[in-house]
């Protein structure tokens, strides 16, 4: 997303507040995961969560970043310096999308493979940090009450 576009939306994620991987059913030998929690959003909007990071230098990274527009968390192919999302679909990858399995939190299943070969099968937990911009200003009033009762037991 362009920069400024980016800074001037008055409603941002800005960063995650507590990510956690809940479950991992499978995890290839060859990959570690890296937890990205307290993640500030870069100026473009590109918000890092997770990395599954290859341990042979020929094997792609796995990016699992946020995508706001679709409000869910996708993930992207980094190989040779660069996104390769062209490599989804092709040459077996799949995974490329998570589901969202909660109606309150934001936890996410993903399920990345090549061809039928398992890379990364697990549930993570996303908090994220929102940034609202109020560019004009006003008065808010609003008034709580509150109850209070003591209630003794005795024996």
């Amino acid at each position: 997303m362009d920069q400024e576009k980016f800074e001037n939306k008055t409603k941002r994620i800005a960063g995650t507040t507590k990510v956690d991987i809940i479950s991992v059913e499978h995890l290839n030998p060859e990959y570690e995961i890296e937890v990205l929690s307290d993640q500030r959003t870069a100026p473009t909007g590109l918000l890092e969560i997770v990395r599954l990071n290859p341990t042979k230098p020929d094997l792609p990274r796995f990016i699992f970043r946020w995508d706001e527009n679709a409000d869910i968390l996708d993930v992207d192919i980094y190989k040779d310096e660069k996104y390769r999302n062209d490599l989804w679909n092709k040459n077996g990858y799949n995974g490329h999308h998570t589901w969202r399995i909660s109606n309150g939190a934001k936890i996410f299943e993903a399920d990345i493979r090549k061809f039928d070969s398992p890379i990364f099968k697990g549930k993570i937990d996303v908090g994220l940090f929102i940034k609202i911009t109020i560019k004009e200003s006003g008065i808010l009033t609003d008034s709580i009450k509150v109850f209070h009762k003591r209630v003794k037991i005795e024996d």
